[in-house]
């Protein structure tokens, strides 16, 4: 008895007008609030987005809707006799099937198949069962249609990135059929109000048609449990208003201390002042850096000479393979020549839009350029010291200098990576210059007191790095809320910032990522970042913004510990200089920034990796041959070579002392510096 109570409570057995109605208003409004539910839990961090909680939401949603698809057939089923009692469910059986073969033979996309299969409950159900009640039940299926359909454009397009998002959801694109109506910005406010008043006339029309079809009154499918739904729903739609207006304080709050920590505001023009620094860009000097550099192309990916695009310290080849590769080098000569002339002074900044919104459509097409000029310059420094040219080995050098110090001037994180990594290239070069013992005395303290001076630069870069990193995520936030970037291919897109007041609970969260992203950014410091502080909660834009700043860390403390051990190999060639032979210990060396304690130092037998280069006629590479896979002349072979020299080194990120290099050539993390006696 009990349980017959329950299951008439529960299914409406007395009532299936009601109950049907009822379920659909549950199936509304519990995706709604569920929805609700998981930005929230996710806002302030006590679930994340996981697979986990993505299918608890999504189960309860499909309990809902199976609940739903039980209590509508129920109805339909009520309202015949005979036969035609089950063909409400054969009409359901025979309608999925079809989709599932539409979508698994056809490719049908999944939004269509969806949509379809919605389509079933508001139009094919009723418009097949409607009898006499063709007119609410025509125009609840055509106010489900249009209102669904004016909704997709805004809400596929409003997360679109530069990209046709909404395309390769839909596999349609769905807002281009749109642009004849020239909606934008706020319109898209206006477009979305009107196609939820359409759908909420469809839910009256709805509600008209069960009642009509039931011979019931319409006033009695609006008891108690659907107001009880309803005012749950617009309760919370309150409260997220209410919220995002807290975040949005608490932005600016947490912004303003940002700003405050950086001396300047987080914005495009302030850090378009940071890069200029009071300096004019030169757009006919960048015009002419372009033509020179696709001028040269010594050793191109796609050509037979990839596999010489490495330290040439570290390279042995024939000498008839070296005369080869010294004649394709010579090819280059002219345009090589106008190129490094233009490195003769310190490069002018190149002309850059810093505009708000579209930061994140930047383009910096010199830092492959400015990478590949060190390696040619690293050759040129080879060659020249073969020829006993020293001064001209020691103007590759002075240009590769010229060319990071333009690096070191930029503010974006790529910009600093890069100049990271030339200046380690140029560090290779030092060694080069070392090595041929021709540098004058005065130059050997020039270079040493140079390079302390850009490891002090360092922590000034770093800072930054770490304003423009935060200006970029907060103009990449402002810019994607307010539709810039939703714009750039010039098609009718929505904005988020436009849909705003209809799902306040994604605003809400948008600004308390920023928040988040505010103080993460207050407390950090890149010097230190191995310290990181704990974000507030676990960010889905911190993911997708934060780099690993741990590994930014590590690698400038890597260059850093190579400055020093460069700095060391100098000092042991003033003792050389001074008494005549190599030391054997050397004492005052610079402090390891891994251990804390002074480098460490040998001289005698290293282990050094040489890429042996052989030439291979048309020959296949082997696996793992530099940049390509493609057939070529050459082929580099590693070996291990244990060779007489001087070295300095570091323990690296891991504290252990692997000796500057393992003699098996596994994976060693130290920083060393290198000084072969017989190169």
């Amino acid at each position: 008895m009990h349980w017959n109570a329950i299951r008439k409570r529960l299914f409406f057995t007395d009532a299936p007008a009601q109950g049907a109605f009822y379920a659909l208003t549950q199936l509304l409004l519990g995706s709604y609030l569920v929805f609700s539910l998981f930005v929230f839990l996710l806002g302030i961090g006590w679930v994340t987005i996981t697979m986990p909680a993505v299918w608890i939401a999504a189960g309860v949603v499909t309990v809902l809707f199976c609940y739903y698809l039980v209590m509508t057939l129920t109805f339909f089923r009520s309202q015949q006799s005979g036969f035609q009692r089950y063909l409400s469910w054969l009409y359901f059986v025979l309608w999925a099937g079809l989709l599932l073969w539409g979508y698994f033979r056809l490719s049908l996309p999944g939004i269509w198949a969806t949509w379809l299969f919605a389509f079933f409950f508001t139009g094919v159900l009723p418009l097949f069962f409607c009898g006499r009640q063709w007119k609410p039940a025509f125009g609840s299926a055509l106010a489900w249609c249009i209102g669904t359909l004016m909704l997709l454009p805004p809400f596929f397009s409003g997360i679109r990135h530069g990209n046709d998002l909404g395309s390769t959801v839909c596999d349609l694109s769905i807002p281009k059929y749109l642009d004849f109506l020239g909606i934008s910005g706020w319109g898209w406010s206006v477009w979305t109000a009107a196609g939820l008043l359409i759908l909420a006339l469809w839910y009256w029309l709805t509600a008209l048609f069960f009642a009509r079809l039931s011979g019931v009154k319409k006033s009695s499918l609006f008891g108690k449990g659907v107001i009880l739904w309803w005012s749950t729903g617009v309760a919370v739609f309150l409260l997220f208003i209410i919220l995002t207006c807290f975040a949005g304080k608490e932005v600016s709050r947490r912004i303003a201390e940002l700003e405050k920590r950086f001396g300047r505001p987080l914005t495009a023009e302030a850090l378009a002042e940071c890069y200029f620094n009071g300096r004019k860009p030169d757009a006919a000097f960048w015009e002419r850096w372009e033509k020179n550099q696709e001028a040269v192309s010594p050793f191109p990916p796609e050509k037979d000479y990839s596999a010489f695009a490495t330290t040439p310290s570290s390279v042995q080849i024939s000498a008839d393979g070296m005369k080869q590769w010294r004649k394709r080098f010579k090819q280059y000569n002219g345009a090589l020549t106008e190129w490094e002339a233009q490195f003769a002074n310190p490069l002018p900044p190149r002309p850059r839009q810093y505009r708000r919104g579209r930061l994140v459509h930047l383009l910096l097409q010199e830092l492959n350029g400015l990478r590949r000029f060190n390696r040619i310059q690293l050759w040129r420094i080879h060659f020249a010291l073969t020829d006993g040219q020293s001064e001209e080995a020691l103007a590759a050098e002075r240009r590769m200098k010229q060319g990071n110090q333009y690096l070191q001037q930029d503010s974006f994180l790529i910009s600093a990576l890069v100049w990271a990594a030339c200046e380690e290239l140029r560090l290779s070069g030092i060694e080069m210059l070392l090595e041929s013992g021709k540098l004058p005395e005065s130059m050997l303290h020039r270079l040493s007191a140079e390079l302390a001076e850009q490891e002090k630069a360092i922590p000034p870069l770093l800072e930054r790095v770490l304003y423009s990193e935060a200006v970029l995520i907060f103009d990449t936030c402002d810019g994607w809320t307010s539709g810039e970037y939703s714009s750039v291919d010039g098609a009718s897109h929505a904005s988020p910032r436009a849909l705003r007041n209809f799902v306040p609970q994604l605003w809400w969260y948008l600004r308390r990522e920023m928040a988040g992203l505010a103080e993460f950014y207050s407390l950090l410091n890149l010097s230190q970042s191995e310290k990181t502080p704990a974000i507030r909660h676990p960010n889905l834009l911190a993911s997708v913004f934060i780099p690993s700043y741990l590994r930014i860390a590590t690698k400038f403390n890597r260059l850093t510990a190579r400055f020093r051990a460069v700095r060391g190999l100098i000092q042991a060639e003033l003792y050389r200089r001074k008494h005549g032979n190599w030391p054997e210990r050397l004492p005052d060396l610079p402090l390891d920034p891994f251990s804390g304690k002074p480098l460490l130092y040998r001289k005698g037998e290293c282990v050094q990796q040489v890429e042996v280069l052989k030439q291979a006629g048309d020959t296949p590479p082997p696996k793992g041959r530099f940049f390509t896979d493609a057939p070529s002349k050459w082929i580099a072979d590693k070996e291990l070579r244990t060779i007489p020299a001087i070295q300095v080194w570091s323990v690296g990120p891991d504290g252990v002392d692997d000796g500057g290099f393992r003699p098996d050539g596994s994976h060693c993390d130290d920083v060393r510096a290198l000084l072969r006696l017989r190169p």
